[in-house]
């Protein structure tokens, strides 16, 4: 399958019009439309629901639209690292993170990196455990931050600093907000906004004991500024990590007994990583040991 066909897809995809499409690709609509269908019937399925002045994807469509982003974005990298000078370090590292404490150490050392290699770029795509870790099989990371505990069958690792604190983002004028400390039988019975990460589930699940039955999730969140929102709304208090910022009106409350988390940054283990990307690992451990 050409790539350059995957690139018009992508193209035709984002704009959900082929004639705006075809101007951007500098070709024209019956040849670009000719194209898409070559795609389709080389896929098998119809990629695309045609409607008067606008196509959108079908769901076939949209889920082969992730996998022609990853073919793309991969053969553009290999192209950009075959054709690298020898002269100097230059590239792209793709870090996948989620709302961890170690970004602050990641980044640190991205900067300090830099420094030293100024034409490597970085790029964060953020999710949660499930989302890196599928990032990380799928190539379309060269590493990530992934909370423990987490299966490191097919990675290798190292562990980083900077365990995080959990507890709740509630409201100051709720009965909570003023507390000092938050028990898990105080939750029980209350709406709760809990983060998507199936590896946090479990933590809160063994933390809160046989408590865990009486507590009630109405909604859930993988950005903590989206959490904060349905907190200030009323909705109820969000289960979340100690944020690095503050939320106007909103205050937070550490659990007891206390519940860490920490952060391994893992990489497939028998693929090939860029040299930007593994110079990289090895500047991060460099930076320190984990503490």
């Amino acid at each position: 399958m050409d790539t350059r066909i995957l690139e018009y897809f992508l193209v035709v995809a984002r704009e959900e019009n082929v004639t705006r499409a075809a101007e951007q690709l500098n070709l024209t609509q019956p040849t670009l439309s000719r194209q898409i269908r070559q795609l389709e019937a080389e896929v098998g399925s119809d990629l695309f629901a045609r409607e008067r002045h606008r196509v959108r994807l079908t769901p076939q469509g949209a889920r082969f639209r992730q996998r022609a982003q990853e073919i793309v974005g991969l053969t553009r990298r290999a192209c950009e690292e075959a054709t690298r000078p020898e002269s100097g370090l230059e590239g792209e590292v793709v870090v996948g993170c989620g709302d961890a404490a170690s970004i602050g150490r990641l980044a640190s050392a991205m900067a300090s990196f830099r420094l030293e290699h100024p034409f490597v770029r970085f790029t964060l795509l953020s999710g949660d455990n499930v989302e890196v870790r599928a990032q990380l099989e799928s190539c379309v990371v060269d590493m990530g931050l992934l909370s423990e505990p987490v299966g490191t069958e097919g990675l290798a690792s190292m562990q980083m600093p900077s365990g995080r604190q959990w507890g709740v983002l509630a409201r100051c004028d709720d009965e909570l907000g003023g507390r000092t400390a938050v028990r898990s039988a105080d939750l029980a019975g209350r709406p709760l906004v809990t983060i998507c990460d199936d590896v946090m589930h479990d933590a809160l699940t063994s933390w809160s004991g046989r408590d865990a039955v009486r507590m009630t999730a109405v909604a859930h969140y993988n950005l903590l500024a989206n959490a904060a929102a349905l907190v200030s709304s009323g909705l109820g208090v969000a289960v979340c990590a100690e944020p690095d910022c503050r939320f106007e009106g909103l205050a937070f409350v550490p659990f007891e007994p206390p519940l860490r988390t920490t952060t391994v940054l893992a990489w497939k283990a028998h693929r090939g990583l860029s040299e930007q990307s593994a110079r990289f690992i090895e500047h991060v451990r460099r930076e320190g040991p984990a503490s």
